[in-house]
């Protein structure tokens, strides 16, 4: 067995994981009092009544470096000696890097068990030392004598302790493959982090694998930087000399089911994967990972939209493809052919931290399946171009990568890389329609309508004379389903987005969205484009057909309109008293801009609207997708306020919505920080992400100003201001004020979320002071006096 430096979620593990029987083994952990990060986790397996052997990995401080140890040997009585494997690497709180750490050497450790702790003497060359530690819980039973009566019971479930819940998985075809995974909790009882070790078989050749490692739990996955080493053959004597250092790699958790874990692997290469089917000496509590909600819950993420030819280069060699196509040349000059990005270069900002500086936790990229080639333009702005399928809309066959965005392997690597940063994936999906010439349509024409089969209505229209599906043939709705379920369970998405949901007929979502259907919403999160600016009518697609989420179009048209041309404040306020038309309005995706229409600073520059001011109304607009109910979506070049009338078809090179992204352009824009203030306070604030939204006042006295709360049960409201004019507003203008009895506290200091400085003050129940123009402020009392989560004025 080997050990890696296990990081901050280990020292949290260390702390709290507890004594438990495991089929005849017994596992616990001990930890140093007076110094964080120092402690034991140990397993002990019960053989023939007794306990024989001791599996662990312990962790302490050698001089200010971070040093590991794991090992096995022999209990006699409340004695054991282990022979261990030491690494080392980085500091204690360091964040991890798996790449820093390093084997030091063979050596010992002795641990007396006492009942009212542990002593450890470790040896190893010229390091030694003694720690004493601390017990969590009694030992097991044949450990310090008299201790043991208080000890676990065997087949004790899933423990809940100060937070986190841990567990264990085995192989039950083939004896000694397995995990032991923690998952913790953050102080909103969200779980967040994931540490766990594995053991399995790779080749089938008996040699033990050991893999150590964490990661961020992601939606139902996690993705954990890791040591693999590799010792003797399953079922021998454990002998630490054996035990050789192989590779860095990756290892991957995804809860599938109830009951099942699928882990695969990858180091240097890659091993292969398997699944570990539970057994029910350890069931995972509800709210436990293992055991999603029905429903997978978004309201939480910040969503950026990246894409993919447009975003980053990583990879110059995937530049024209395979070369077997029609315009598969790069052309950046050519606003409709392919100019460069693909899944390294988001790979590359992934790891440079460019989405964790914006408090973005899901990264939505491009369709992933390739394309068709190039068709000719013959009229237009771009007449005599070939209009290629950059936008990866126009799927050829649908279980390939397009090869301009790389290879499986970049784009597993992309997954991973989002998944170790805290950051989940959702994949652009298309089941509507296929790109002109398709070889579906060529292999399967009965599945596809196209040409004079065409119809005129949303179901059966052909968009852009694209081939439509016909998803009542049965053949073409199964190829679909799974093919669905290939790009999100090969490739480890955590969810999908629904490309033009509307064209697909209803029948087809209500099987789809089922318990076990290929969009089973207790799987993965889908968020659906619904191109229509009614509420009612996009409340049919999560409230009858079961969608997780669709893109909230009205608020976004009000956005535009009110806020990007500066029309007012009234457009707004309209599509929130809509609200009630859905059965949660909280569940919806908001946004300001997309590829599919004109950004919302060019629509600013169209009303004539100064440039200096259209940023700050981008930023306004931002600020209230933030604020408002529902999960904000971001789409790229929006952090530099970047300009473009519409798609690229229809405009020449350097006008369009889907121009290169400008990362330079960043030293010039205080949006991004904006951005990232916007998702520290969504991320601080439950209120902001699951709160109920409720109207304050609209336009009082005729002004420009919208005022709503945010309210969360037993939490401190949040009350929105907005000032949409281009003057500043004192709202004591307004009868005293604004009405926020049971929301603000009289005499309270107002915290505004993101930092920003304000001079407004409640008094008699009422809001005043002015508020800077073009501003919008999420304010709360820093001492909530008064009835959270009630309908107030």
């Amino acid at each position: 067995m080997v050990f890696q430096r296990s990081l901050l979620g280990l020292v949290l593990f260390l702390s709290t994981a507890a004594t438990q029987a495991l089929d005849g083994s017994y596992g616990g952990s001990w930890w140093n009092p007076d110094r964080a990060g120092e402690g034991i986790f140990f397993e002990i397996i019960d053989q023939d009544g007794a306990a024989a052997v001791v599996a662990y990995f312990f962790t302490y401080d050698n001089d200010g470096n971070q040093a590991f140890l794991v090992g096995q040997g022999t209990a006699d009585g409340n004695t054991v000696v282990l022979d261990t494997v030491i690494t080392q690497g980085g500091t204690f709180g360091d964040a991890f890097d798996a790449a820093a750490v390093e084997f030091i050497q063979w050596g010992t450790l002795t641990a007396d068990f006492q009942c009212d702790g542990l002593t450890l003497q470790y040896q190893a060359g010229d390091m030694s030392g003694s720690i004493a530690l601390q017990r969590f819980k009694p030992a097991p039973r044949g450990v310090a004598g008299d201790c043991a009566q208080s000890s676990s019971a065997a087949g004790e479930q899933v423990s809940k302790v100060d937070g986190a819940y841990y567990g264990a998985w085995w192989n039950p075809t083939r004896a000694g493959e397995g995990i032991f995974m923690e998952i913790w909790e953050d102080a909103l009882g969200m779980p967040q982090l994931f540490s766990a070790w594995f053991t399995y078989d790779p080749d089938g050749s008996g040699r033990q694998r050991w893999v150590v490692g964490e990661g961020p739990l992601v939606g139902n996955r996690a993705d954990l930087a890791a040591i693999v080493t590799r010792g003797p053959s399953f079922g021998e004597a454990y002998d630490a000399a054996q035990v050789i250092f192989e590779n860095w790699g990756y290892f991957s958790v995804v809860f599938t089911a109830c009951g099942e874990v699928q882990v695969s692997f990858d180091a240097d290469g890659g091993f292969g994967s398997g699944k570990l089917q539970q057994e029910p000496f350890l069931l995972p509590m509800a709210g436990a990972p293992a055991c999603r909600p029905e429903v997978l819950d978004y309201r939480d993420q910040v969503i950026y939209f990246a894409f993919t030819d447009r975003f980053a280069n990583g990879d110059t060699s995937n530049d024209n493809g395979e070369g077997d196509r029609a315009g598969d040349t790069l052309d950046k000059s050519n606003p409709l052919g392919w100019h460069g990005g693909d899944f390294a270069g988001i790979e590359q900002k992934i790891v440079e931290g460019y989405f964790s500086n914006l408090g973005v936790t899901t990264l939505w990229i491009s369709p992933v399946m390739r394309q068709v080639g190039a068709v000719g333009v013959d009229s237009g702005p771009n007449q005599g171009e070939s209009f290629a399928g950059y936008h990866a809309y126009w799927g050829d066959t649908f279980e390939r990568i397009e090869p301009h965005f790389g290879t499986p392997e970049d784009l597993k690597r992309l997954v991973s890389a989002a998944h170790r940063n805290g950051i989940r994936v959702i994949f652009d999906t298309v089941v509507n329609h296929v790109g002109y010439g398709s070889n579906l349509l060529n292999s399967n024409p009965e599945w596809l309508r196209s040409g004079s089969s065409c119809g005129g209505d949303d179901r059966t229209l052909c968009l852009a004379g694209l081939p439509d599906f016909r998803q009542d043939v049965p053949e073409a709705t199964a190829f679909l389903n799974d093919r669905v379920r290939f790009w999100m369970e090969d490739f480890g998405a955590d969810g999908m987005r629904m490309d033009t949901m509307k064209h697909v007929d209803d029948e087809y979502w209500l099987q789809f969205f089922v318990p076990g259907g290929a969009g089973d919403p207790a799987r993965w999160w889908t968020v659906g484009e619904v191109f229509n600016t009614d509420p009612g009518y996009l409340a049919r697609f999560p409230d009858e057909l079961g969608s997780p989420s669709v893109f909230d179009f009205a608020l976004q048209e009000a956005i535009r309109d009110g806020i990007g041309r500066g029309q007012g404040v009234a457009p707004i306020s309209t599509v929130f008293s809509q609200d009630g038309r859905y059965e949660d309005p909280t569940k919806l995706t908001t946004f300001i801009d997309n590829h599919d229409m004109t950004r919302i600073a060019t629509e600013g520059e169209r009303a004539l609207i100064p440039p200096a001011i259209v940023d700050e109304r981008v930023g306004l607009a931002l600020g209230l997708i933030y604020f408002a109910r529902g999960t904000p979506s971001v789409y790229y070049g929006t952090e530099i306020a970047m300009r473009g009338r519409g798609d690229p078809y229809d405009h020449p090179l350097g006008t369009s919505n889907r121009e290169d992204m400008d990362f330079d352009a960043l030293d010039d824009s205080f949006l991004d920080e904006r951005l990232a203030a916007l998702a520290a306070a969504r991320k601080s604030s439950p209120v902001l992400k699951f709160g109920s939204q409720q109207p304050v006042s609209a336009r009082p006295g005729g002004s420009d100003v919208l005022v709503f709360a945010r309210t969360l049960d037993g939490l401190a409201p949040v009350v929105v201001v907005l000032n949409n004019d281009d003057d500043p507003v004192n709202l004591g203008d307004f009868g005293g004020g604004i009405n926020v009895a049971n929301l603000l506290t009289d005499g309270a200091a107002l915290v505004e979320l993101t930092g920003e400085s304000h001079s407004l003050a409640v008094s008699g129940g009422r809001l005043s002071g002015q508020v800077p123009a073009r501003t919008i402020l999420a304010l709360s009392s820093a001492n909530f006096v008064g009835q959270a989560g009630s309908e107030g004025p």
